[in-house]
């Protein structure tokens, strides 16, 4: 979906319960927030961005030994938030307040070191994948 020049944009027809917005720019700003509607009618809703570098936002890179990035690792974090890295083997979420990510590839799992990932999050969380799996 794309907004407006005003930033804005319409969901119709939804019905009553919670829903899950994920939105990003190519930035790397992004926003997720959970909206509840209690009855069908217009509603007004102000989301706003989280920048790139907001300690919020745990921001991972999946690197072989060598340094190259992986794309298309498929990453995995509590509560079922998961994703897939870039080109440049990164990917980045507000979606959870602390987790322990864990990479897989080729049907093995990978976890950052060290282990545990706490708030604020560092400048970027990386995961390193052994060259022998290429």
């Amino acid at each position: 979906m794309v907004t407006d020049a005003r930033g804005r944009f319409v969901l119709d027809h939804l019905r009553p319960g919670s829903y899950f917005l994920k939105m990003s720019v190519s930035n790397g700003d992004l926003l997720s927030q959970q909206v509840t509607l209690d009855k069908p009618a217009p509603r007004d809703v102000e989301l706003v961005l989280r920048q790139r570098s907001d300690p919020a936002v745990l921001r991972l890179r999946v690197l072989t030994a060598s340094g190259k990035p992986v794309a298309g690792a498929e990453l995995l974090l509590a509560r079922g938030v998961s994703g897939v890295t870039d080109a440049q083997g990164r990917w980045h979420t507000d979606e959870v307040s602390a987790a322990e990510p864990v990479a897989h590839w080729k049907g093995r799992m990978y976890r950052p070191t060290p282990e545990s990932v706490s708030i604020p999050y560092a400048e970027e969380v990386v995961i390193t994948i052994p060259d022998a799996e290429f």
